[in-house]
């Protein structure tokens, strides 16, 4: 029962980062009826005329999505911790994808399966780690409308909880191991 519940968690971790890493909502800006958001990958802004705009242009307008450019020159260094985020978010997606096929290995046919699963699962939580860190350094420089900090959205949240089952999941694979050594 247990080793289902692992497996399950490592299911549901995987499930909340795709769905994180897929959504535009990490920064989210609503004031006034002006709503904006930014994700990895995309960012959406009221769809409005950049010049002389006043704060009556942008309430209630739809929002218009836009793929978030690299700059390209390698400059930037908001540019680089984003690119960072992004490719770190998905090596830990990719490890934990791993670990759950690994665990489907039957004990008997791998000796060291949960030393393997319980592996990629720790360096997939450090590399999630390290990129809402660096994620967390590029909000502390994206200013919204009035000048002020974007607020962080709920895929940044989804991040965070899909990190918690993660760890979750980790600790009961390493509880089970423990468990069948002793």
């Amino acid at each position: 029962m247990k080793d289902l519940l692992c497996k399950l968690g490592l299911v549901l971790a995987i499930a909340l980062i795709a769905t994180a890493v897929g959504t535009e909502y990490w920064l989210v800006f609503n004031k006034s009826g002006v709503k904006a958001n930014i994700g990895l990958w995309k960012s959406c802004f009221p769809d409005v005329n950049p010049e002389n705009i006043t704060p009556e242009d942008l309430k209630n307008r739809p929002s218009k999505c836009h793929t978030i450019p690299g700059k390209g020159d390698g400059d930037d260094p908001t540019d680089k911790k984003l690119k960072a985020t992004r490719g770190l978010m998905i090596a830990g997606l990719v490890l934990l994808s791993l670990a759950l096929c690994a665990t489907l290995i039957p004990d008997n046919d791998f000796k060291y399966t949960k030393e393997l699963v319980t592996g990629m699962i720790g360096i997939a939580l450090v590399l999630l780690v390290v990129s809402l860190i660096l994620y967390g350094e590029v909000q502390s420089k994206t200013l919204g409308f009035d000048g002020k900090k974007l607020k962080y959205g709920w895929s940044f949240y989804l991040a965070i909880a899909g990190l918690v089952v993660a760890a979750m999941s980790g600790g009961c694979e390493i509880f089970d191991h423990v468990k069948k050594m002793v």
